[in-house]
């Protein structure tokens, strides 16, 4: 089968090049190879079924997180206020508003804007996390190349990330872990082009791409933090007077400039936290985890999901992710032979990455999405070995065979991913059956218009234990069994219901309450049903 799909792939860009040569006054020679990466980039988008998934409602894994990174844009189409980003979910200002503030919403502000000119639909943010993402690996192309001067390896580099699941997975989603990942890329194109030419400009762009990628998502500032290690370390040795070129200037602007990227990302997350705590309501605390503040329990259960992704290759290959861990260890004796920026970053990086799974502990047990911008770390590694590679055995680095051995490893990387694609997104995958059972119960909207309900109602989803999948599925605004509402027994419920101003209930699956038997009695007026999916008029009590 891998043999197979690899032999009509093989066929297809055959078949390409050559009809791409019977056209008048065109030379494949002429092309340059950025056009043939973003090529390659849409063929393994293709391959990894993205045509299809751009037209997905929010599924799979983390479809609780999706929904909600999904309504912030959709509440923005409807006039919501920039700065105080909103749900579906009433759980701000006393269980009254939606309004919560997390990362930085630009992306979904621009979201929101292919909205309004094309109309709601998920495809759009999908498309716009793909081409952010794909703009990302194209810019890491690119630096690789400044690294390797083989437009193979440069292109090896990238490959390496858009292989990885975790990272293809939520590229095409409505989580910006991937796309935070992606803006990193191109601060690393910008300050390698400003290490040649030195010139002030790229340095800006380059410090905008990781104060954009900060603010985003802080995850992403690994490689912001390991060049400010490096350019320390830099500092260190001109102070001593060891000689060789430096990468960074020290001048005030640009320590500055550097400086106010922190600056401006402590800002954001300072609003953040002080206004979700005037507030309430926020879908995610702006707090570390760490481990050292957890019980012996707790630590154990992020251990198992940590352990469990890593062995169905949810994070990479295993075998891979091995290799690439002895690579990166037997590189440490070759200090004196290896390129000084990269030898220090990768290991400034290693130990970032570490720091933050430790910060973050408590996280890894339920959120995957948490190490891909960890996945940095490959990327020094590999340019790494190939600086070293390249320069004390340049007659291996050049060889076809090397790069043939390359290829093959990478070809088995696609199509690793592949399969772990397929199976994210198959039905033996529970994450997946439970969220399309999701969508079958709630998304019902169009109907909820034919009653009569409109966006500007109340309405109870249940049974749903997140925060707003069903709400935004039929996109509403109310409550759903998220605290304080399905702890309470179902008239006590209607009874602070009522309260709230509730004046619809969505039942899901009626088979979910086996002990109320008079759930009609309790709930009002039965107004309509499809399929399972039943909704009462709550009746307003006394």
């Amino acid at each position: 089968m891998f043999h197979q799909t690899y032999i009509k792939y093989f066929k297809y860009v055959c078949m390409f090049s050559k009809s791409l040569n019977r056209m008048k006054h065109f030379k494949l020679k002429d092309v340059k190879p950025e056009y043939w990466f973003l090529l390659l980039l849409l063929a393994l988008g293709f391959h990894y079924n993205y045509h299809e998934i751009l037209t997905f409602r929010p599924c799979g894994i983390h479809q609780w997180r999706s929904c909600v990174s999904a309504a912030f844009p959709v509440n923005y189409y409807y006039g919501g206020n920039f700065l105080t980003t909103q749900t579906n979910a009433l759980l701000a200002d006393g269980l009254s508003s939606d309004v919560t503030v997390v990362e930085f919403p630009l992306i979904y502000y621009i979201i929101s804007l292919f909205y309004r000119v094309f109309g709601v639909n998920e495809l759009w943010f999908r498309l716009v996390q793909v081409s952010i993402g794909f703009m990302g690996l194209l810019y890491l192309f690119k630096a690789s190349y400044l690294v390797t001067r083989d437009w193979f390896y440069a292109a090896v580099i990238p490959i390496i990330i858009f292989t990885t699941p975790v990272y293809v997975f939520y590229l095409n989603g409505f989580i910006p872990d991937s796309v935070s990942l992606s803006l990193t890329f191109g601060g690393l194109y910008y300050f390698l082009k400003f290490s040649e030419n030195k010139r002030y400009g790229s340095w800006v762009i380059s410090m905008l791409f990781f104060l954009l990628a900060g603010i985003t998502k802080t995850s992403s500032l690994l490689p912001y933090f390991g060049l400010g290690g490096v350019a320390v370390l830099e500092l260190i040795d001109r102070l001593r007077k060891t000689g060789g070129d430096s990468m960074f200037i020290f001048k005030f602007k640009h320590i500055i400039s550097y400086l106010a990227v922190m600056a401006l990302i402590v800002a954001w997350y300072y609003y953040a936290k002080v206004y979700s705590e005037a507030h309430g309501g926020s879908v995610s605390a702006v707090e570390i985890r760490p481990i050292w503040r957890l019980d012996q329990g707790p630590i154990q259960d992020s251990l198992n999901s940590l352990k469990k992704w890593f062995r169905h290759g949810d994070y990479h290959n295993k075998h891979f992710l091995i290799l690439s861990l002895v690579i990166f260890l037997g590189m440490l004796p070759f200090y004196k032979k290896a390129n000084r920026f990269w030898y220090r970053l990768s290991i400034l990086v290693f130990l970032g990455a570490f720091a933050f799974t430790m910060l973050f502990f408590r996280s890894m047990r339920d959120h995957d999405y948490y190490q891909i911008n960890n996945l940095f770390l490959l990327l020094t590694i590999y340019l790494s070995l190939f600086a070293l590679i390249g320069k004390t055995w340049p007659k291996l680095f050049v060889s076809p065979w090397t790069k043939v051995m390359v290829g093959i490893l990478l070809l088995g990387l696609v199509y690793k991913c592949d399969k772990k694609m397929a199976y994210r997104y198959s039905f033996d995958d529970w994450e997946y059956y439970s969220s399309m059972t999701n969508i079958a119960r709630f998304d019902i909207e169009p109907y909820l218009e034919e009653l009569g309900i409109d966006r500007s109602a109340k309405v109870h989803c249940t049974p749903d234990q997140s925060i707003n999948i069903s709400l935004y599925l039929c996109n509403r605004k109310g409550v759903t069994d998220f605290w304080p509402y399905g702890k309470l027994p179902m008239e006590e419920r209607v009874v602070e219901l009522r309260k709230a101003g509730i004046e619809y209930v969505i039942v899901g699956n009626r088979e979910k309450f086996p002990d109320v038997e008079n759930l009609d009695e309790i709930l009002g007026k039965k107004i309509g049903q499809t399929g399972a999916t039943e909704i009462f008029q709550l009746n307003p009590g006394e």
